[in-house]
């Protein structure tokens, strides 16, 4: 069988060093760029099959987790799955070097996609061929005037000891009259280095010095003094949006609705997805695309992210409530996408109601 998978991000990476596996698979992988704007990805490793590549080539993981809004703080226990983090250049490359010699890399994009009864058809600006099956990793062009999480974060020396190794600080919210829903994302991986995010919800991102001059700002709070050691930033579109399922052409990871909306977070809902899919090719079942979360999930998340645009501050205050109502388990298994209906009903009732309520109905 003759598939191709367009894309060699965290999605079309996996999916690809997966199908591999199979000798009688004949994999075709388009990507035009060599290499690409290197970020962290997250995780909560549980031990899950589909996380083994990222594991090898994990960068640092965190048993505590943190959230911090002024004086109020909520500390969560993930020991049991703790909080990972890869470089992407690290994860891809270790994707590629998976791929058997019946696979090939492609570095040419993809202009025309097309399918009939008789395979799907790829064109690039230097061929035209015919697959038995494509996935297309792609993700969406974002809708003007959506909400984005932008962010700009620092990889940073202090000159002497201040964070906690152990502990991961996912949001500690500092909002901004300009940002009102703005946090710090801070990552230690020694008492003295960290990468320090300054991350916004909002339509438009912001001059890059914007963000900078708000982590020189945390640091300074820290009272020591500090060197820069290097720098990352990007965008990604809070939206659930998804291209259609064909017959021969299957849409996987973004494009398919794996991203956590109101968080951002989707790398391990496209590894776990990924995983199913070489699964299912494998045994040559009928190929479904899984559903990268439960539908109330999918519909918190978009309540969320209408709280934020109308009510940033009770969307904080939200926030916070989500990382007090979950244990750590509860809160690994939401985060990825698949928790118990125990666990979604303790978290809603532990949810702020009348902004939830507010927001669900559509209400200021």
């Amino acid at each position: 069988m003759k598939i191709a998978v367009i894309g060699m991000g965290a999605s079309g990476a996996s999916l690809a060093s997966g199908l591999a596996t199979r000798s009688d698979l004949e994999i075709t992988v388009f990507e035009p760029q060599s290499s690409r704007k290197n970020h962290l990805w997250g995780f909560w490793d549980d031990g899950h099959h589909a996380f083994e590549t990222a594991r090898q080539c994990c960068q640092n993981r965190w048993p505590l987790l943190s959230f911090v809004h002024g004086d109020q703080r909520q500390q969560i226990e993930v020991h049991q799955s703790p909080y990972s983090v890869v470089n992407s250049q690290d994860f891809i490359a270790a994707c590629e070097d998976q791929l058997t010699d019946s696979a090939r890399i492609l570095r040419e994009s993809v202009t025309s996609l097309s399918e009939n009864s008789q395979g799907a058809t790829i064109q690039t600006g230097q061929r035209e061929e015919t697959f038995d099956l494509v996935f297309d990793s792609r993700p969406l062009k974002s809708s003007s005037g959506g909400l984005q999480q932008h962010f700009l974060g620092r990889w940073i020396e202090m000159s002497a000891p201040v964070f906690d190794p152990q502990t991961a600080t996912l949001m500690d919210f500092q909002p901004r009259p300009e940002e009102p829903f703005h946090f710090i994302y801070v990552l230690p991986i020694s008492s003295t280095r960290a990468l320090i995010e300054s991350t916004c919800y909002s339509p438009v991102a912001r001059e890059e010095d914007w963000y900078r001059h708000r982590i020189h700002e945390y640091l300074q709070s820290l009272g020591k003094d500090y060197d820069i050691l290097d720098e990352e930033s990007g965008q990604i579109p809070l939206h659930s949006e998804t291209a259609p399922q064909g017959v021969r052409i299957k849409s996987v990871g973004l494009r398919s609705g794996t991203l956590r909306s109101s968080s951002g977070y989707a790398f391990a809902q496209n590894l776990i997805q990924s995983w199913k899919i070489a699964g299912q090719v494998g045994e040559g079942s009928a190929l479904q695309i899984p559903d990268s979360c439960h539908p109330m999930e999918k519909w918190m998340d978009q309540v969320m992210l209408r709280l934020i645009r109308q009510r940033p501050d009770q969307a904080i205050e939200a926030m916070m409530a989500v990382a007090g109502a979950l244990n750590g388990n509860d809160f690994k298994e939401f985060m990825t996408g698949h928790s118990r209906a125990r666990a979604r009903w303790s978290l809603v009732w532990g949810l702020p109601k009348r902004p939830m309520i507010n927001a669900a109905l559509g209400w200021q």
